[in-house]
Order: C-alpha cells, then sequence, then structure tokens
C-alpha cells in the first residue's frame, strides 16, 4: 500500500516514515494482540535467548539486514523492519508487566537485552535510511527522465556553460496572469525593481514556492517535444519556448506557440516565445532565484508585455527567435526568402516544403502557401534540390532553390507474428538441455517468424547461453539494424519443456478386466436378460418335445 502511494503521489521520505511507523505500529498491536500467548512465548524464546545474547541478536540483526538489502527497493524491508522492531518493544512491555518481580529479569532486560536492541536499531535504521535515500535519488533521477525528460533524453543535448554575470535579475512566474517578470536589484541588493514582462503558458502541476535556475540546454527533448533555449529550475522544471516538432528551427509546433499566454492543462514548465526564453537564457545566472506565485484577481504589470506576434500559417520558424537565418528577420515586400541552408527530411516522410521559406507580396500580404516548387522522393537518401517559384503581381517572377538533405534516424520498427515459443528437449540432463544445437534451434526458430518494415535491416536474434538453458520461460530480444545503422528491437517469450518420455501414456487395462471392471461399477449390462432368453429357450424346447411324446 505504501509503496502505491510513493509511486503515485511522489511521497516525501519523512511523509513516508511517518506512514511507515504509523502501519507498523498498528500492525503490530494487532498482530501482539491477537497471537499474545503463542507469539510471547516465542519470543521469550528466540527474540530474548537467556543464553548466547549476543550471538542471537548478532545473528537476527544479520537476518533484517538481508531482508533491507533484498527489498528495499519496493520500501518492503523498511515496514518489515518497522514491524519487527515495534513488535519486539511489546513483548518486552509485556514481559516487564508479567516478570517485575524477578530481579534477574530486570537485570537481563536493562542490562542486557535493552541495549543490544537499542544498538540494533541504531544500525538497522542507520542501513535503512542509508539505502532508502540511494534508492530515492536514483527513483528521482529516473521519475525525472520519465516525467519530464523523456525521449531521446538531454543526453543528445548541447549543455551550455554557466551564464557568466551579474547576479542581477529576480524571476518571478504569476500562474494567474500567465506571466513571467524579471525583476532587476539595485546596486545595494536591498530594493528590486520590475523590468520586463514576458508572456507565457504555465503549466498546472508546478507549485507555488521558492527555487533556483540550474542547467541550461540550447534543445531539450520531452515527451516528445522539443524546446529551445532550455533554463532548469527546481527539481525538473524548465523556462522554454513552445514546443517544436524536430530540433531544427523551422519546425515550430503552431498550437503550441499559439497557445503562449493561456495556462497549460498539463506539466510543470513554463513556455515562452523563442525570443524571451533566449533572453532568460543568455542573461539569468545560474543560481538565479524564481518565485512562483499563485497571484490573485487585482494582480497588475508593472511592465507591461510587448505585442504578440502571431506565427504565419505555413512557415515554421518562431517570428520572434532571435537567429540569424530567421526569414522574419529577412523579410521584405516583394521578396521570396529562405531561412537555414539545409532542410532535413526523414527517409521515406512527406517534407515539409514551405516550413523554411517566407514570401510578401508588393502589398505585406503573405503568400507563402501559394508558391510553387517541385516535389521530391523520400526513399533514397542523399541531397536533393527543391526550386520555389512565385510570380508577383507585377509579372515579376521570384526564384529560390532550396537543398532539402534526406537523412535516416528512425530505427526500424521489428515485429514478430508470434509473442512466446515453446521449444522441446528430451531431458533435464546436461547433454540434452544444454547444448549449442539448442541454442542454435532456438535461434532460428525465433528469427523465422521475425520482420521489420526497412528492406535490407539485418536481424539478429539475442538468447541466453547454453549453460543458462532450463525448464521454464526466459526472454528472447530480436534486433534489426538498418542501412543506416539505426537498431530497433523485440522481445519474445521462450518456453523450454520436456518432451513426452512415454512414461506418461494412457494405461488401457486388458479388454476382459475392464469388462469385470464395468460390471463392478454398474456400467456393464447384467447376464440376467440372457438367462431369461436361455429358459425361455428352454422351456419352448422342453413343450415341444412333450408334445412330441403325445
Amino acid at each position: 500500500m505504501m509503496s502505491f502511494f510513493i509511486q503515485k503521489k511522489n511521497m516525501y521520505l519523512h511523509q513516508y516514515l511517518f506512514l511507515n511507523f504509523l502501519c507498523s505500529t498498528i500492525i503490530s498491536i494487532i498482530f501482539f494482540s491477537l497471537n499474545k500467548y503463542s507469539l510471547y512465548k516465542i519470543s521469550v524464546d528466540l527474540i530474548f535467548f537467556k543464553t548466547h545474547q549476543l550471538n542471537s541478536y548478532l545473528l537476527c540483526t544479520f537476518m533484517y539486514i538481508i531482508i533491507i538489502m533484498v527489498s528495499a527497493t519496493s520500501f518492503i524491508g523498511a515496514p518489515v523492519i518497522s514491524i519487527g522492531i515495534i513488535y519486539r518493544i511489546l513483548c518486552i512491555i509485556s514481559f516487564i508487566f508479567k516478570y517485575y518481580q524477578s530481579l534477574l529479569s530486570f537485570h537481563n532486560i536493562f542490562i542486557i537485552v535493552l541495549p543490544q536492541m537499542i544498538i540494533e536499531i541504531l544500525i538497522v535504521s542507520g542501513i535503512i535510511f542509508g539505502v532508502l535515500m540511494y534508492f530515492q535519488g536514483k527513483v528521482n533521477k529516473e521519475a525525472e527522465k520519465a516525467g519530464g525528460l523523456s525521449g531521446k533524453g538531454i543526453e543528445n543535448e548541447t549543455k551550455k556553460a554557466d551564464v557568466e554575470g551579474l547576479d542581477d535579475y529576480y524571476i518571478q512566474i504569476n500562474k494567474k496572469l500567465n506571466a513571467l517578470i524579471v525583476y532587476r536589484y539595485s546596486k545595494d541588493r536591498k530594493t528590486k525593481t520590475a523590468y520586463k514582462s514576458f508572456r507565457c503558458s504555465v503549466g498546472r502541476d508546478l507549485k507555488k514556492g521558492k527555487y533556483k535556475t540550474s542547467k541550461t540546454y540550447s534543445w531539450l527533448d520531452i515527451n516528445g517535444s522539443w524546446h529551445k533555449n532550455n533554463t532548469m529550475f527546481g527539481d525538473s522544471s524548465w523556462i522554454q519556448s513552445a514546443g517544436y516538432n524536430n530540433k531544427y528551427n523551422y519546425t515550430l509546433n503552431k498550437s503550441s506557440y499559439n497557445a503562449i499566454g493561456k495556462k497549460k492543462s498539463y506539466g510543470a514548465c513554463v513556455l515562452l516565445s523563442a525570443g524571451d526564453s533566449d533572453w532568460i537564457y543568455e542573461n539569468c545566472k545560474t543560481g538565479t532565484e524564481v518565485s512562483v506565485v499563485n497571484g490573485q484577481k487585482g494582480d497588475k504589470l508593472q511592465v507591461p508585455f510587448e505585442e504578440f506576434t502571431k506565427a504565419q500559417k505555413y512557415c515554421g520558424w518562431d517570428p520572434t527567435d532571435t537567429e540569424s537565418d530567421n526569414p522574419y528577420m529577412k523579410i521584405k515586400n516583394g521578396e521570396l526568402v529562405s531561412g537555414s541552408g539545409t532542410v532535413y527530411v526523414e527517409r521515406g516522410y512527406k517534407p515539409n516544403y514551405l516550413g523554411n521559406i517566407l514570401l510578401y507580396d508588393e502589398n505585406g500580404k503573405n503568400k507563402t502557401g501559394l508558391v510553387k516548387y517541385n516535389k521530391i522522393n523520400t526513399d533514397e537518401t542523399g541531397d536533393i534540390k527543391v526550386t520555389f517559384k512565385y510570380k508577383l503581381s507585377s509579372k515579376k517572377t521570384l526564384k529560390l532553390t532550396q537543398k532539402f538533405k534526406v537523412i535516416d534516424t528512425i530505427p526500424p520498427k521489428v515485429s514478430c507474428s508470434k509473442d512466446s515459443f515453446v521449444y522441446e528437449v528430451a531431458s533435464k540432463d546436461k547433454k540434452d538441455m544444454n547444448s549449442e544445437s539448442n541454442i542454435t534451434d532456438i535461434t532460428n526458430m525465433v528469427k523465422a517468424c521475425a520482420s521489420t518494415n526497412e528492406s535490407g535491416s539485418k536481424i539478429t536474434v539475442y538468447t541466453v547461453n547454453k549453460d543458462e538453458l532450463d525448464e521454464g520461460e526466459f526472454p528472447v530480444v530480436i534486433k534489426a539494424q538498418d542501412l543506416a545503422g539505426n537498431v530497433g528491437s523485440y522481445q519474445v517469450m521462450v518456453k523450454i519443456v520436456l518432451r513426452d518420455s512415454g512414461s506418461n501414456k494412457k494405461y488401457t487395462p486388458p479388454k476382459d478386466l475392464e469388462k469385470i471392471r464395468k460390471q463392478k461399477a454398474g456400467l456393464e449390462e447384467t447376464t440376467k436378460k440372457p438367462e431369461k432368453k436361455k429358459k425361455k429357450e428352454k422351456t419352448t424346447k422342453a413343450v415341444s418335445q412333450d408334445e412330441t411324446e403325445e
């Protein structure tokens, strides 16, 4: 139960320990009261150890340590230990009240038992705390990856060096106003005044509190959505740009960008435009204070927002992006401009032809969607040129050539017609079970059912070593590597069973014995009817004989 709460509620360690103590105490009291006689006797015989107390206690402590090491990862060890310790305390209390007249008992309890148990509790508690802290840190890291940094993760991203400069700024995030407000300290740092206000989208899971900025990454993949200019604050929250469909400036997610200034329905991050997130990224020193407030109805901005620039329908750039290649920075009326020098396309996918260009006619109207271009085949990797054309109302033809590069970075999709296989061996003998031929047969059996969505991919099956073969199930991994070197995988299960040796064949008794058995069981007809028939024949015969004599 407690393990469930920890996983679902991100429970802090002190909350966990409190619930552990409460739960363990209740269980111990119930356990002690319902089994008072039998367990008390066991406690006296096995816990107090009237002889060899020290050795016995060391043995008991060692057993507790083993339990902790085996089960601490699932948070079972601590409750088990707590129940054991609390129960032993209850036994001692009961022992005191029952044998209070015996000075020897008091001596054994207070001089031998209690000090040993205190030492044991300290040792075990230290082990529990150390193990829990270790795994808590490990769980936090994994939770950070799963909850905030899933997908390709930060391992593939570029971490920027800590921002150097003066610690001049203080950041406040007002959830009510959907605003990130930058305050600037005075020279004596006694006062601060509002310096900038950025329109933002705040995740509903972001909690009120005080934080500090830490890591910074130029690009970051969070749950399949890429973001620019990422500044971390707290444990797993980010100040970052709106989402991108890929790690390219011309792949802006328009719905994410247009949602800036509105409350996010999920997450604990703060989304800004690329230009605003870049200002935080470049100017706020690592360790800058960040305050998250819920805000009130009457809150007003001391510094108003800048006018929000809406992203054009076809162009995939953020209009506020400070990159020099941004076509919004280069556009003029009556011109066709492009952004990055090369547009990357995943093999087999439809290109976004218009994502890296922008066109305004003579009157300043966006005509990007009317630009004509030659389509390309993306089935093969390599460089291809795309030519864009548009005729202005003045009859002037605008022409632009853009380089498209078809790449392959997506692993092949591996599938198998069966998820489970059965393989028979003659016996458990090592010659039959642990042979190289079994590995070969299992590998070929699984490989025959495996396939991939990319032609030319090399399929390899990985199974256990021959010495590890044994009766029962074990996993087998299928991997496929495409021509570009990308690797995809799929897992199936193989079950080894013993071949029927004939000893378990069904026994068939002889027909005469089976007839007797059926008769005894009432399943076979009796011989009374045939006997009646014989009697009738005899009677008929006798009558005939009488008639003859007459």
